[in-house]
């Protein structure tokens, strides 16, 4: 995981950071975290790639009411409500439902992400209703888009990769959130 520009993304393995790197489009003062740290470390402690040396990165002092902690790792349960789990669970196995249901249990599941996603911000819980939410309108899109091809005979090509994508994301879903980790 990188933090930078106030933002937390990745995860990203060790070339692909060392490529950022390079490419300079990842600065000396981003941090880094990964399981097996105890706390954000900065990258040029961590990460120096053999091509090009990284001076350490400088730190403006503020006064300590200023400073601004960095966030838990996305993968992080600190901060998961019980009741929060369960409601982004339940609205999983919805999403999935509406696999028997033609698609009236999804409205219920992305009306539930909707309800929780600001609730759920800077938790794993959170890739979860993005989740949910994406696939909910992409399923939508490449249905009407499939239906009106269907006269084409191409529609039905279109269709038939939607479900699947829309089951691997289901399954996906549910496995990771089984595992109390982002998506």
């Amino acid at each position: 995981m990188v933090y930078t520009d106030n933002a937390q993304r990745g995860p990203y393995s060790v070339a692909q950071l060392e490529n950022f790197l390079q490419r300079n489009e990842l600065n000396s003062s981003a941090f880094v975290w990964t399981e097996g740290m105890t706390d954000w470390q900065p990258i040029a402690t961590v990460l120096t790639p053999p091509s090009r040396p990284i001076a350490p990165p400088v730190f403006t002092p503020r006064a300590p009411q200023m400073m601004t902690p960095i966030p838990a790792p996305l993968s992080s349960t600190a901060g998961v409500k019980e009741s929060d789990y369960t409601f982004m669970l339940v609205a999983h196995i919805l999403m999935a439902a509406s696999i028997l249901t033609g698609g009236v249990a999804s409205i219920a599941a992305v009306i539930m992400a909707y309800i929780k996603r600001d609730e759920l911000r800077g938790t794993y819980l959170e890739s979860h209703a993005k989740n949910l939410i994406e696939t909910f309108w992409w399923s939508v899109a490449l249905g009407v888009i499939g239906v009106i091809l269907t006269f084409a005979f191409v529609g039905v090509f279109v269709l038939l990769g939607g479900f699947i994508w829309f089951v691997y994301r289901c399954i996906m879903g549910i496995v990771r959130i089984s595992e109390r980790k982002a998506i």
